[in-house]
């Protein structure tokens, strides 16, 4: 009798699901429990007791509110003058407020010490003596820095509403403030509330600007970063971690549960929309101030970090150099971050692919379970999974560090959600009847999944390719606790010579990740037509 060993279809479906979800297993859920489960609970006590322990906890719990709210406000404002005033440069200023999110976030922190520093170019040209080490400087970075994410949050909830509301609003008497206090802000709110809660989970995480800036004002995550590298504690920093894993789960729940039940009741089928009632007089041009300024500011930003790489001395002498240029040749850091992050982002995006086909659209029992855990990274500040891969994978049966390889699989795991979400996006608006009418003709599922599901899924993996590319060659957070001699990256350069007053190397090598970014950027736009707007780790 003959044995037929080939698997059937379904049987390769249901193989390629299992293997998804062992992957997802060792490399999500083992170095979370790994990490919660290291400290004892005499640990924890003596942790949460601690003295510093206990200011960086108050600390990050006055900066996150305090930041979100401000760049809840910037955001907002700048989303509203771009759809309400038909002021001039809209284009430049949204092109001038997405940029931060194409840099590692501490750059906005090395610009400042730059500018305002002890040789700032603001200290020494203008005078101005202000110590921006501490939470005001902290408060400002994270501003900036954050601030393009509250920004398309909101414009596109501000794009949903129906502006016949407000049209209808104005003929009944309300004008101006009055029409958006009562119908644009209400309308607005599910945008402003999403916005806050994804823009507080960026903020807890932060780890570059706080460790660039902040000075000794600590917060949990340059905490646990002191417990690792300044006492090889451990269990004080894994104990820390899952304190710090607590807000940024609970906000994650609460973004996920208000971004699934999002409803815009404005918009319906017999709905017909018209141009949005536009400001005008002292209004108009009061918010083209705002943007005016808020934009040089970015443009200053960036534009310090660029002088500063062709400066001999910043701050005190001057003169053009391209002295620090020298540290592009063999550079293992720059060379190391973007391997790192040309393997990170095509496997995030090919897992991505197979979890997008394979767990989401698939049903099986514990599937909505297996479908939060591929999301769960998102919830994960990089701090927390660099020291939970650090504990995970150092010891048998699975010993990776000390290579290049723990780093890849980390920057992996900390992109699957964005490229998982691009993918959904979009098979969400594919039909059914074009996979039924293959099916039907003969076609197998996985025959089926080769030639009509991944061509119609190329657009969301190669922008997921390009941001993964691009949060793992800027990263730092998850990278810090990975390295090994000789395995340096680029963010970890820069760090490094920001601590040593090597403010030149630091501004070359920053300088150098921007261009290799809005390069990226550009030839992905070229490719896809598809603008920044939808290189943002939120949906």
């Amino acid at each position: 009798m003959r044995i037929n060993c080939a698997l059937r279809p379904f049987d390769l479906q249901r193989l390629v699901t299992i293997l998804l979800i062992f992957l997802l297993i060792i490399f999500v859920l083992f170095p979370v429990f790994r990490i919660l489960l290291y400290p004892k609970l005499k640990d924890y006590m003596i942790m949460l007791s601690h003295p510093g322990s206990i200011r960086a906890i108050k600390h990050s719990f006055f900066i996150v509110p305090l930041s979100t709210l401000t760049v809840l406000c910037l955001g907002y404002i700048f989303a509203y003058a771009q759809h309400y005033t038909n002021m001039p440069g809209k284009k430049i200023f949204k092109f001038l407020a997405l940029l931060p999110i194409l840099s590692p976030p501490f750059i906005i922190a090395l610009s400042w010490i730059m500018l305002f520093g002890p040789h700032g170019f603001i200290t020494n040209f203008l005078g101005i003596r202000w110590n921006i080490f501490g939470w005001r400087g902290l408060w400002m970075v994270q501003s900036i820095a954050f601030f393009p994410y509250a920004y398309l949050l909101i414009t596109g909830v501000l794009e949903g509403i129906d502006s016949n509301l407000e049209f209808a609003a104005g003929n009944l008497g309300a004008k101006g403030l009055r029409t958006f206090w009562s119908i644009t802000l209400p309308l607005s709110s599910p945008g402003l509330v999403n916005a806050a809660l994804m823009v507080a989970i960026y903020v807890f995480a932060d780890f570059g600007n706080p460790i660039l800036i902040a000075g000794g004002w600590s917060v949990l995550p340059t905490e646990i970063y002191r417990r690792v590298i300044g006492y090889n504690d451990l269990k004080g920093a894994a104990a820390l971690c899952a304190v710090l894993l607590v807000p940024t789960l609970i906000l994650f729940l609460a973004a996920r549960k208000g971004l699934s039940s999002r409803s815009y009741v404005t918009i319906t089928g017999s709905a017909i929309q018209t141009e949005k009632p536009l400001v005008g007089g002292i209004t108009k041009w009061l918010l083209f101030g705002f943007c005016s300024f808020f934009s040089l500011l970015i443009l200053l930003v960036y534009g310090t970090l660029a002088v500063g790489a062709f400066t001999e001395t910043w701050g005190i002498n001057w003169s053009f150099t391209l002295k620090y240029w020298r540290v592009l040749r063999g550079s293992s850091g720059l060379s190391n971050s973007l391997l790192l992050a040309l393997l990170a982002g095509l496997g995030a995006s090919f897992f991505s692919l197979f979890a997008s086909c394979f767990i989401y659209k698939r049903r099986f029992v514990g599937k909505q379970f297996w479908d939060f855990i591929t999301l769960l990274p998102t919830a994960i500040p990089g701090i927390f999974l660099g020291i939970g891969f650090l504990l995970a994978f150092n010891t048998p049966p699975f010993v990776l560090t000390g290579g290049l390889v723990i780093m890849v699989l980390s920057l992996l795991v900390w992109n699957i959600p964005l490229a998982y979400q691009a993918n959904i996006a979009i098979l969400e608006q594919i039909g059914p009847e074009i996979e039924e009418a293959a099916l039907n003709l003969g076609a197998s599922p996985m025959r089926v999944f080769g030639n009509i599901t991944v061509p119609l899924l190329r657009t969301s993996l190669l922008s997921s390719f390009t941001m993964g590319f691009l949060r793992a060659a800027t990263n730092l957070s998850i990278i810090i606790f990975l390295i090994s001699p000789g395995r340096t990256t680029a963010t970890v350069q820069i760090l490094a010579s920001v601590r040593y007053a090597e403010l030149g190397i630091a501004a070359v090598l920053a300088t150098v990740l921007f261009a290799l970014a809005l390069l990226i950027v550009g030839i992905m736009y070229f490719l896809t037509k598809k603008s920044m707007d939808m290189f943002v780790g939120v949906r």
